[in-house]
């Protein structure tokens, strides 16, 4: 059963029942529109594609419960807002779902591995380093994707090597603080911070500055323990902590701007070689001049005109993007022309055609329960034969004792209950017109028969409701009523979809056995899907069973099928099919 839980429609279905989102598959494209997530037609045991579907239904489940509104400003803006609200919504997902967390560490490992997350290059354009530092650290260090630790480190070098250390301080110290908003316009106002905070002027010569004391006390604040607290009045502090990202804030305060203030007073010539070997590699300046030691004022303002006017081209790709480019690609290798999805269950009411003849439908239901229950209850009372070892003797046995024969002991062997799921589904597409009656008659019938076997867990369903959809007429565990199996025709022949759906409630039942009726008369609309989703169900051990009405046509779909003309012949029909998969667990 776990390969067909694993099956890209079961995958989806499932999830999207568990996150309360619908999830489509069909088209070309891997998107969403804030209430559907749509995904291709993709191959249904590519097991990459599973984990990319799986971290992208997560990722896309969690904006659809959680976010509001659009993203808005330039392109830096804009990509600091995706990045923030992603970390909010994920780790809000995960607080919620547990296994979501996982779901989107194994994503992150993939685009690791595939390196798809962008490794920053030492010359890499202002705003994607901030996007970088960012996106790679807060991964890192709120979401816990172990993966990302390497391009973490990294990108939080350059970080420091471009931006100033009271300009790092602050941005770290508002960005954290996203972890924790309540909405999207919290995220978009810490956003509207940080471009405020980096243009903010640096304080060269008061050591004590309230803006960036504020600064440091509210990263230290706001990163849950993930910063060292401890500040030393009269020297510089530029160490990085390896685990968070925002650890970099406590480097500023009374003494980060005294650094700032004396080194930016002098100029690369005026350092000797010592001084210059004494300094920590994070005072140290990349090929452009960037960094937070000496000299750089000039060069961190240019980085920050840059990096505040980054256009689209010089910005790193928004990785769910990437991820749904993954998806597209993979479509390529789906053998289906079509997308094939579990049939959404629909309510609608459906015009009745006509009355079912409850005379002629008891009678099927009388002589087909007969007969199981005959055979049931006949395989419960065979009799074992007597074994020459055992603790309790066979008084009608004793006699072979006179004849040297020793099998007087009772035997004694465990029996095993019907306990079977069985789901029926009828086809009421427009070519049944003509056979829709003695079709619902024949599915009431069996039903009626088949509830009343004990050990036998029931469901029917008909379809297409509303093109595509399923209507459950009797659930498992209700009780049956005669008014829902009275209904027309209408559509065409969706059997594949119908089929996933049958197989989705199979699945989730507890009883190891389990058994798909079909009662239909033509074609399905896409014949290879409807084979594919039948041998998958084989696979898992559901056993499939077609019923053709007036028609042959199931020959090539179904390894076990039966005809019949009326309902009179439904008890024959069924009990030869039924007989194998319900005695063999009580015999």
């Amino acid at each position: 059963m776990s390969n067909l839980t694993k099956s890209l429609p079961i995958v989806a279905k499932i999830l999207g029942d568990k996150y309360g989102v619908r999830v489509a598959i069909g088209g070309g494209r891997a998107c969403t529109d804030g209430q559907t997530i749509y995904l291709p037609a993709l191959p249904a045991d590519d097991e990459k594609a599973a984990v990319l579907v799986r971290g992208y239904i997560d990722h896309e489940a969690a904006h659809v419960r959680f976010t509001e509104g659009g993203l808005e400003g330039s392109p830096l803006e804009r990509s600091l807002q995706n990045i923030l609200e992603d970390i909010r919504i994920e780790r809000r997902m995960g607080k919620r779902f547990p296994g979501c967390v996982s779901n989107l560490d194994r994503l992150a490992s993939t685009l690791v591995a595939d390196g798809m997350f962008e490794r920053l290059h030492d010359d890499a354009h202002p705003g994607a380093v901030l996007q970088g530092y960012l996106l790679h650290r807060m991964r890192h260090d709120v979401l816990e994707q172990s993966a990302l630790r390497d391009l973490a480190d990294h990108s939080e070098s350059l970080f420091h090597k471009v931006f100033s250390k009271g300009k790092a301080t602050r941005i770290s110290a508002i960005a954290w603080q996203a972890e924790n908003a309540a909405s999207t316009v919290e995220v978009k106002a810490l956003v509207g911070r940080i471009l405020e905070s980096m243009q903010e002027p640096e304080e060269e010569e008061e050591p004590e500055s309230g803006d960036s004391q504020d600064a440091t006390q509210q990263a230290s604040d706001t990163s849950e323990g993930k910063q060292d607290d401890s500040q030393q009045s009269g020297q510089s502090d530029d160490s990085q902590s390896d685990d968070s990202g925002a650890d970099q804030s406590d480097a500023s305060g009374e003494d980060g701007e005294d650094d700032q203030s004396s080194s930016s007073q002098q100029s690369p010539a005026d350092v000797s070689d010592d001084d210059q070997a004494d300094e920590s590699p994070s005072s140290s300046q990349d090929s452009h001049g960037h960094g937070r030691g000496h000299g750089g004022q000039d060069d961190i303002e240019e980085a920050v005109e840059r990096a505040l006017s980054a256009t689209e081209q010089d910005l790193m790709d928004d990785v769910a993007k990437q991820v749904a480019e993954m998806l597209e690609e993979h479509a390529s290798d789906c053998p289906y022309e079509a997308a094939v999805e579990v049939a959404e269950e629909r309510n609608d009411q459906i015009r009745a055609f006509g009355v079912i003849n409850a005379k002629e439908a008891r009678k099927a239901t009388n002589a087909l329960r007969s007969r199981l229950d005959g055979l049931i209850q006949a395989s419960k009372q065979q009799r074992n034969p007597p074994r020459r070892t055992g603790r309790r003797l066979d008084s009608r046995s004793l006699a072979r004792l006179s004849c040297g024969d020793t099998r007087v002991f009772k035997s004694s062997s465990e029996r095993k209950a019907v306990n079977t799921a069985v789901h029926v589904l009828l086809d009421r597409s427009g070519s049944m017109g003509h056979q829709i009656a003695t079709a619902c008659a024949a599915v009431y019938a069996t039903a009626v028969a088949l509830e009343g076997i004990s050990g036998v867990n029931l469901e029917t369903a008909a379809f297409p409701v509303s093109q595509d959809g399923v209507k459950t007429l009797t659930r498992f565990g209700e009780r049956i009523c005669i008014d829902a199996y009275e209904m027309g025709v209408d559509g065409s022949t969706p059997m594949a979809q119908a089929l996933w759906h049958v197989a989705y409630r199979l699945v989730a039942q507890k009883q190891p056995r389990k058994i798909a009726l079909v009662i239909t008369d033509g074609d399905p609309d896409d014949r290879a899907a409807t084979v594919d989703v039948i041998a998958r169900m084989e696979a898992a051990g559901i056993e499939t069973i077609g019923i053709g009405i007036g028609s042959n046509a199931k020959e090539h779909l179904f390894s076990r099928h039966r005809k019949i003309l009326s309902v009179d012949e439904l008890p024959n029909a069924l009990f030869g099919l039924l007989e194998q998969p319900l005695m063999a667990q009580s015999a």
